[in-house]
């Protein structure tokens, strides 16, 4: 019983956090598109964070759907929106994911990552997501 509620608790915490991370996001994107417009900037092809740099071609290999191994998180689905890479998770809001190092990123206002696994053509076929102290197993299923 106990297990469950931890978990139960554990799931709460992330939707609430994902929920005001969410509207700060927004608020941050509608400020920075206005920006954008008022300086006539351009893009560019790559994705870069104080951390890694990964070029925008490459993020499509992370799209898909993955089944997680879990209780609380049953599917995550990453996206690429604007040369930047996002996920969601049963229904939650998406959120950025910051390239940290090779196929590590940091999930943006969580303490959390997303490890994404490979196989021996170097193929992405599953995550790790590691958030307060757990880990929850994924593979990609599309």
């Amino acid at each position: 019983m106990f297990t469950k509620l931890k978990k139960s608790t554990t799931h709460l915490i992330l939707f609430l956090a994902l929920a005001t991370l969410h509207v700060h996001c927004t608020k941050k994107q509608v400020a920075t598109a206005a920006n954008t417009n008022s300086t006539n900037t351009t893009s560019t092809s790559t994705t870069a964070s104080s951390e890694g740099t990964i070029d925008a071609t490459d993020l499509q290999k992370y799209i898909g759907r993955y089944d997680i191994e879990s209780d609380e998180i049953s599917w995550a689905e990453v996206t690429v929106e604007n040369n930047k890479l996002y996920g969601k998770s049963n229904e939650q809001p998406k959120t950025e994911l910051i390239n940290e190092s090779g196929d590590k990123f940091r999930v943006q206002g969580l303490d959390a990552t997303v490890t994404f696994t490979r196989d021996g053509q170097q193929q992405i076929t599953g995550l790790v997501i590691s958030y307060q102290g757990y880990e929850f197993k994924g593979e990609k299923v599309k």
